[in-house]
């Protein structure tokens, strides 16, 4: 083998075993990191690019912005969040700090209304819910995004990348309903057993509502948008950065060995 391939093959070597070291790293402090430096702001707006979403979640930049409509003002109720463990916690007010201990699923119900949202003159029941998952969720089979509170009046779930779970007060739901999304897909279900199938991941990515009704007669709208994957962001970068000074300084130790090498032959080469 010449000392060139030998070069190569240290340097493959080298790179593997960097990916193993870091591996851990990745996991423990860069996704941790990446939760931690996301914001999250509350926005009123009076237009959805979806037709009934009152409440809703959206991303820009890597950070989750909350928007409501003017009428929800004073009747969005706490945020909250999963942790790691698949337990559900609260944030009070309209502020959320994120940490680390967050999986990144969240979720934010609001105070029942009274509206005509059919425009036929009859007002109606409507109860709200807002869901998002980040990119902290996914990939991860064993983790549920499930909520596990029977005060939710419904919850989605996203089973896998084409179909979603849907919950009413915490039970699979049965019956009728409706699926919007921001890239026009309107299409009404039959469901059994909560299970609807062959959605689109993207539409999932570009946020759908879900309408359906209760056993009495109350209309619920739920909201849902999974974060798109967005990995050359300047907010990955800037967590990445010590990873970064890693590989860098690995690179400069393995050219430094190989001009070692050279050095060391030369000069056993002269007494030859």
């Amino acid at each position: 083998m010449t000392r060139k391939y030998r070069t190569i093959l240290l340097g493959i070597v080298v790179m593997i075993k960097i990916s193993i070291i870091s591996s851990p790293y990745l996991k423990c402090v860069i996704m941790p990191q990446l939760m931690e430096k996301r914001e999250m702001s509350f926005q009123s707006r009076t237009n959805s690019d979806i037709q009934n979403q009152l409440l809703w979640f959206s991303y820009k930049d890597g950070n989750i912005a909350l928007n409501y409509h003017p009428i929800l003002q004073d009747k969005i109720h706490n945020v909250m969040y999963l942790d790691k463990k698949g337990s559900s916690h609260e944030e009070p007010g309209k502020t959320l700090e994120f940490s680390s201990i967050m999986s990144g699923s969240f979720l934010v119900l609001a105070d029942n209304l009274k509206l005509d949202i059919n425009g036929d003159g009859n007002y109606e029941n409507i109860f709200l819910c807002a869901k998002t998952d980040t990119n902290e969720t996914q990939g991860k089979p064993n983790f549920s995004t499930k909520f596990k509170k029977s005060n939710i009046p419904i919850e989605i779930i996203v089973k896998n990348k084409t179909s979603i779970f849907v919950l009413v007060y915490g039970k699979p739901y049965t019956g009728p309903l409706s699926v919007k999304s921001r890239r026009g897909l309107n299409k009404e279900f039959s469901v059994k057993s909560g299970n609807i199938s062959f959605i689109d991941v993207r539409d999932l990515r570009e946020g759908i509502v879900v309408t359906c009704k209760d056993s009495q007669n109350c209309v619920l709208i739920g909201s849902y948008i999974q974060e798109k994957h967005t990995l050359f962001t300047l907010q990955h970068a800037k967590v990445m950065i010590p990873f970064f000074f890693i590989i860098i300084s690995v690179a400069i130790n393995v050219s430094l060995i190989c001009i070692f090498r050279r050095k060391i032959k030369k000069v056993y080469s002269n007494f030859a």
